[in-house]
């Protein structure tokens, strides 16, 4: 397995500079970011970025893939039950109470709510109403993304399940996965048309799931994730192929 490491001024410009020199795309190589660098101040003080990069043999993983849906439950199935397991007429009810609840101590108590149960993703999707939206959702989203979290969190110990709900607003989220599905789609003809493993760029953990379900029982194509933390990935490959 052919691997290096490589300096840069930039994480983004080592690992260019490295996928250059093995001959590789960015889907056949696995990055370790061994120093982030620094910019220092006029000059001063300043540190290149460090990565290894190293060519993606695949091989399916010894621990089988029983053990990949262990570690990714949250992404890959939504535990113990969101489907099949949880009254998704419940888990609708219980999420719209809890989430005008927050709403509530944010002084936004009078916004909108409406819920669903989306089956083929196993979970509630809440959509919040607002003029003032922008300030829900937050720079980049983080906003929303903490209500989402705090909201799936009450939902569970209340439902004694682990339940996955989706807190939308003006169709922020709805946008980001039609992007990151947009890309699967293209990911999956790669797949048939080279029969070889197709690496996705990281991504956190709701939108792994995303895929997961999405390719939940393709006929030509099964998912799984390498990787850890921030730089933890999709792998899409051939079904059933070792």
């Amino acid at each position: 397995m052919r691997q290096i490491d490589v300096e840069g001024k930039t994480v983004q410009q080592a690992v260019s500079k490295g996928l250059k020199e093995l001959g590789l795309s960015r889907d056949q190589a696995e990055v370790v970011v061994l120093e982030e660098g620094k910019g220092g101040f006029l000059g001063l003080g300043s540190k290149k970025a460090k990565v290894r990069l190293s060519e993606k043999l695949w091989k399916a993983p010894e621990t089988s893939r029983a053990s990949e849906r262990t570690r990714s439950r949250p992404e890959n199935s939504p535990a113990s039950g969101t489907e099949g397991g949880v009254d998704s007429k419940k888990a609708e009810q219980t999420a719209e109470e809890v989430l005008k609840e927050i709403l509530k101590w944010m002084d936004f108590g009078g916004a909108p709510v409406h819920v669903e149960w989306q089956a083929g993703q196993g979970r509630v999707r809440a959509e919040i109403h607002s003029e003032q939206g922008a300030i829900l959702i937050g720079g980049d989203g983080r906003t929303l993304e903490a209500l989402q979290f705090l909201t799936t969190l009450i939902v569970s110990q209340r439902m004694k399940a682990e339940v996955a709900v989706q807190v939308d607003c003006q169709g922020y989220w709805k946008r980001q996965e039609d992007r990151i599905l947009e890309q699967v789609q293209k990911a999956v003809e790669q797949v048939k048309r080279a029969g070889r493993p197709y690496r996705m760029d990281p991504m956190n953990p709701v939108f792994r799931r995303l895929v997961h379900k999405t390719l939940q029982g393709h006929p030509e194509v099964e998912t799984f994730s390498e990787g850890e933390g921030q730089w933890r990935k999709i792998v899409l490959k051939p079904r059933g192929r070792k």
